[in-house]
């Protein structure tokens, strides 16, 4: 492959992570259709299938991950914000500089976004953006493993 190609895998499997992050469940499924079609295209023949087994039980995982993170949530009695938190953390450093981006984020969104919980509620509330990133990190790291 040359260099353009390496471009355009690297730059789909970092999309496939940010679907994951910010689609959540329905994320995880349209990641792990990009990741196959990705697999397909790549590893015809003998390898799409062992590379397909180990996306089908990741995906399977995930989702069941999410979930019951999801539910836990619910017990807790936790709103799950930190997700759009990040999310408009991310879009305010786009279009203003990181720091302005920051302070920004910290004055408009970032105050009162951890309010006085007890410790459990707190973790918890992190839970879906940190198991969010670790899925999308996850998705990179296999589709680099997969092209290799």
């Amino acid at each position: 492959m040359g260099l353009g190609e390496w471009i355009l895998v690297e730059g789909l499997l970092v999309w496939a992570g940010g679907l994951t992050f910010f689609g959540g469940v329905r994320g995880v499924l349209a990641s792990a259709v990009v990741v196959t079609v990705l697999n397909f295209l790549l590893n015809g023949g003998p390898g799409f299938w062992f590379w397909e087994v180990i996306l089908i039980v990741g995906s399977g995982s995930g989702i069941i991950l999410l979930y019951f993170v999801g539910h836990k949530i619910g017990e807790q009695g936790v709103v799950q914000g930190l997700t759009g938190g990040l999310i408009s953390l991310v879009l305010f450093g786009v279009f203003f500089t990181p720091v302005l981006g920051l302070l920004a984020w910290a004055l408009l969104v970032g105050t009162g976004l951890i309010p006085k919980l007890k410790r459990k509620q707190v973790v918890w509330s992190l839970m879906p953006s940190l198991c969010r990133i670790a899925l999308g990190l996850a998705w990179i790291l296999l589709g680099n493993l997969m092209i290799s």
